[in-house]
């Protein structure tokens, strides 16, 4: 796929850029997944049987637990191949506490493609605003580069 084969497809999944742009696998209407409730009710029948007030009975259940199936790994792996489209998210200014303008990138690796997706924050709130719609996304690349600073010179 191209990078506006992408685009387009995604304008067919999501409502608009800002439910793909945070989109979240924790976000998943796991309701219209049947086998991803049947791995949640049996995750929660095990944690009320062996970890009682959020203590466990034995190490080995307490590992056990850990290799259950997950819900959302199991909705994940159903609905990207229903849509048959996956990306992993690889860079974002999140954690800047300081900034006006918000991103996030997106990698396809399938297609070897990065999808830039950028909006700005609100001054009067801390919410996003994609102004542009779709057109906030642009096809990107990673580039290492190199920069010289100067610094002082101490004896």
């Amino acid at each position: 796929m191209t990078y506006t084969e992408i685009i387009e497809k995604l304008k067919t999944i999501f409502e608009d850029v800002e439910e793909f742009a945070f989109f979240q696998k924790d976000q998943y209407p796991l309701h219209k997944c049947p086998e991803a409730l049947e791995a949640q009710r049996h995750r929660q029948d095990f944690m009320k049987l062996h970890c009682p007030d959020w203590i466990w009975d034995s190490e080995k259940n307490k590992q056990d637990f850990k290799n259950l199936p997950n819900e959302y790994d199991i909705f994940d792996s159903l609905y990207r191949k229903q849509i048959d489209l996956s990306w992993e998210d690889v860079d974002d200014n999140d954690d800047d506490a300081f900034r006006e303008d918000w991103y996030s990138v997106k990698y396809f690796p399938e297609h070897d493609i990065y999808i830039k997706v950028t909006g700005y924050f609100k001054s009067w709130s801390d919410e996003v605003e994609f102004e542009e719609g779709w057109d906030c996304c642009e096809e990107v690349k990673p580039v290492q580069k190199t920069i010289t600073i100067y610094e002082r010179i101490t004896d």
